[in-house]
């Protein structure tokens, strides 16, 4: 089997492959091929992953080289809190924090005005083998947890390293703007930050979103900033309406309910100087 919309890396592979030069994408061409064997066996579908033909596959566009993937749930909802997770429960160990001290620095920590609205919450004692926050405020703790507790770990401590790793890779990847030399240095760091999760954690197998990471650099050369295209606006949209069904409680003609107020809304902001900084409107 394919699980990966842009390569033909097997489940098998997936694990071992962590170069992007042992990649073999997914080309127009090949696309066109298993869509072919597909039409005349339709038990092929689950080996290539593909169910039938693209319906946006028009003009230009072709969905193996035009559709990038989302940073925000495969970084942020993925592979961070996974990760950290992992970093935690070594550091931990290791004595060097107490998640208690960790949660108590969360909370009385003086967050600035952009960060108030995501300041994460209180890690759970049992955390398991993610932390559990949502993309907004994992970012947040990504970029202040080694303000937050850093003093407490030495700087060659190789697990604190990792962390750092991933840090410096979510913000060349989140940048609004990117040289194609620091591409070019990403798909390195991405390599090297793999091999050393395989080194650290010998025991644990690599998440598809790890593999997708290799695929950063070309659709970043290709498309632009992978942030122009994220689901976090989408996403912060999207909460306002689930804000406002739980507000209304009335589910009969739920979609008209919450279009009528969403016009009321952005009526109020256009005839306010302010009503686009009241986040709180319902």
């Amino acid at each position: 089997m394919y699980p990966c919309r842009y390569c033909l890396t097997t489940n098998t592979e997936l694990q071992h492959v962590i170069e992007c030069c042992q990649l073999q994408s997914r080309t127009r061409k090949n696309y066109q091929e298993q869509v072919n064997i597909v039409k005349t066996d339709l038990s092929q579908k689950s080996h290539f992953g593909i169910r039938y033909e693209s319906a946006f596959n028009q003009g230009s566009f072709h969905i193996v080289d035009r559709l990038p993937p989302d940073v925000m749930h495969d970084l942020l909802e993925g592979v961070v809190p996974f990760e950290m997770a992992l970093v935690l429960h070594e550091l931990i160990a290791k004595k060097l924090v107490t998640l208690e001290h960790v949660n108590r620095v969360i909370n009385t920590w003086p967050y600035g005005p952009l960060d108030k609205q995501n300041k994460p919450v209180p890690i759970p004692t049992t955390f398991g083998d993610r932390i559990r926050q949502n993309a907004g405020r994992m970012w947040c703790l990504l970029r202040l947890l080694p303000v937050m507790i850093g003093g407490l770990v030495p700087e060659n401590d190789v697990h604190w390293c990792f962390l750092m790793e991933l840090k410096c890779i979510v913000e060349m990847i989140f940048a609004h703007k990117i040289s194609q030399c620091h591409v070019s240095f990403l798909i390195l760091k991405i390599q090297d930050h793999l091999a050393a999760y395989q080194e650290l954690f010998p025991g644990r197998n690599l998440l598809p979103k790890h593999h997708y990471l290799l695929h950063y650099p070309r659709f970043m050369s290709l498309l632009g900033p992978l942030r122009s295209a994220w689901c976090m606006r989408f996403e912060s949209k999207h909460a306002y309406f689930s804000r406002l069904a739980k507000v209304v409680n009335n589910f009969k003609n739920l979609c008209s309910t919450l279009a009528v107020r969403h016009q009321l809304k952005q009526a109020y902001c256009q005839s306010s100087e302010s009503g686009f900084f009241e986040q709180e409107i319902v």
